[in-house]
């Protein structure tokens, strides 16, 4: 039997699945699960892609915008805008270096001057509330001076409404002080004063000194001062040597004011 040559087959080599994936020239993997995707942008900033023309346009519009800010009081500069602008446009690939230089120089600026305008506000917040607290003590001084005023108690020679006597005698002018009641003389009031007509029919309080005149046989006050009184403050918080008879009456009411 003529011998048969052996043919004898060579076992192929396993390709190795395991190998390192091919990457990107920016260095990422390519997704070796299909869950997967490249990540080719992280870390990146986003931009519009615009052309340096119009890149450069943006630049000088915003160098126009700083140089009117830069004119206005600090609290009224739209620094953070300005401050985003100059970023936004500062990480734009297609920017010119020359244009991204000045850029960045301005971002530096608006930071520096950020800094001044948060320090500007927390003084104005500073300075409004030390405002609203002296108003606060204003009106509050204002409601202690109002209880005062209503608690206080004043003295006059007389009380009375004030008119203008029909007996005139001497070189002054008598007047007559009067029970709002009944119109009847409380006392004679003797001045040539010409305020004092403006007081004529008020109820009024009078301070002074009393004169007890034997030629005229008239008991009279003249005055130094005279005020429009509320009668219902009688012998409340007004109270005089001479009070109208139909005064004298009246008593204290309960709730702090008057009752006949």
């Amino acid at each position: 039997m003529a011998g048969t040559e052996t043919t004898q087959t060579q076992p192929e080599t396993a390709t190795d699945t395991t190998s390192v994936p091919p990457t990107f020239t920016d260095g990422s993997q390519v997704a070796t699960n299909v869950n997967e995707t490249p990540n080719t942008t992280a870390n990146k900033p986003k931009t519009t892609g615009a052309p340096s023309r119009v890149l450069v346009e943006q630049l000088q519009q915003l160098e126009e915008q700083y140089t009117t800010a830069s004119q206005q009081p600090i609290g009224e500069q739209p620094v953070e805008q300005m401050l985003a602008d100059y970023q936004s446009l500062a990480a734009e690939a297609n920017l010119p270096p020359a244009s991204k230089q000045v850029a960045e120089f301005r971002i530096q600026s608006l930071m520096i001057r950020k800094d001044a305008l948060d320090s500007y506000r927390a003084q104005q917040v500073a300075i409004e509330d030390a405002a609203a607290k002296q108003r606060d003590l204003q009106a509050e001084q204002v409601e202690l001076e109002q209880r005062v005023a209503q608690t206080q108690i004043t003295t006059y020679t007389a009380l009375g409404r004030l008119s203008i006597s029909s007996l005139q005698a001497g070189s002054e002018t008598l007047y007559r002080l009067v029970d709002p009641a009944n119109s009847r003389l409380v006392i004679y009031i003797r001045t040539n004063d010409p305020t004092i007509i403006a007081n004529v029919d008020q109820f009024v309080g009078i301070t002074g000194d009393v004169v007890n005149d034997p030629t005229l046989k008239l008991t009279y006050i003249r005055p130094t001062e005279i005020k429009i009184v509320d009668p219902n403050t009688v012998n409340y918080r007004a109270f005089a040597q001479y009070t109208p008879p139909s005064l004298l009456t009246t008593q204290v009411a309960g709730d702090g004011g008057l009752e006949q």
